[in-house]
């Protein structure tokens, strides 16, 4: 097919789906631009020049208002070009809440697909403990239809989790509320999974993001088919290898990351293998001269709810 075509048919189906969503709750219509971030000349990548083209022609693409606002938590529905179906958005601000200020952003990283919450709900455990109000911050819980590594897929323009959370999350977010809009105010907190994928992120775009936490994560990886679905998320075994390892990418952007205050915090364990990814991460980074914070323990249950969340914040905003 023709990136012409193909084009034509993500444009189409973009605004098909934008269209279908129901309006709620606010009366006037909101409006995001989905727009490229920084090139990646450096790291290359899976992006398909085709959709974002599509997505610049359309320019904006409605999206439906928020469905719920209760208590300083905000549920949208949105649609994306880089995501199969609508997927879920909440964003929490601060009681104190003030649009003449600017305010960081923790984008709090699921673990799971859709809302599932097997494992605990991170924005729900932000929430119980007042971080919100304690940190004067804004936190954002962004949804996926498949299940999340970050990472954009190899040919399923579709399949791209990366490109969902840069292209059209914070864009989403930035147009609507008034919070930093550098890399020093967007943050990634993350477990498992999506402990994973903070990291990740963080060492793909350095330039766009500023901190990531990870806690309990894989973060030694060498076989994507040993990650819960993470080869099916990828499309293959050489998308990993050149865009997505992280003992690669340390070893790539090691030179970015150097001279400054630590950007990657790495948190405590609940499985002893990825105790020993955590270990093994941190002794790259140590002989790599990349400033970091290693915590060793303790031991927690692998949920988002098991205690460490508040002191991960508090390193992570710190």
């Amino acid at each position: 097919m023709s990136g012409r075509r193909l084009a034509r048919r993500e444009t189409t189906a973009l605004l098909s789906l934008a269209e279908r969503l129901e309006p709620r709750s606010v009366p006037s219509a909101t409006t995001v631009a989905i727009v490229p971030p920084p090139a990646m000349s450096s790291l290359g990548g899976a992006d398909d020049q085709a959709v974002v083209a599509a997505a610049a022609r359309a320019a904006t693409v409605a999206t439906p208002q928020a469905a719920t606002v209760r208590g300083g938590l905000s549920t949208f529905t949105i649609a994306s070009p880089f995501q199969r179906t609508a997927t879920r958005l909440r964003v929490l601000l601060p009681d104190s809440y003030d649009p003449a200020r600017t305010y960081r952003t923790v984008y709090v990283l699921p673990v799971e697909p859709g809302n599932a919450a097997a494992y605990g709900d991170g924005l729900t455990t932000v929430r119980q403990a007042n971080l919100h109000n304690l940190h004067d911050t804004v936190f954002v819980a962004p949804s996926f239809s498949d299940m999340p590594w970050y990472a954009d897929h190899a040919t399923n323009v579709r399949l791209r989790q990366e490109s969902h959370l840069i292209r059209t999350v914070i864009p989403f977010v930035e147009a609507r509320y008034a919070v930093d809009r550098t890399a020093a105010g967007r943050l990634l907190l993350g477990f498992s999974k999506s402990g994973y994928g903070a990291v990740s992120l963080l060492l793909r775009r350095p330039d766009f993001f500023g901190r990531a936490m990870a806690w309990d994560s894989p973060l030694a990886m060498a076989n994507p088919a040993t990650g819960y679905g993470y080869l099916g998320i990828l499309g293959g075994r050489a998308n990993f290898a050149t865009n997505y390892q992280i003992t690669t990418l340390l070893q790539r952007q090691a030179s970015q990351l150097t001279g400054g205050p630590p950007r990657i915090i790495l948190g405590g364990w609940g499985y002893q293998f990825t105790r020993q990814d955590h270990a093994a991460v941190a002794r790259l980074m140590t002989q790599l001269r990349i400033p970091h914070v290693y915590n060793v323990g303790p031991q927690r249950a692998h949920v988002w709810n098991s205690g460490w969340v508040p002191t991960a914040v508090g390193q992570l905003l710190g």
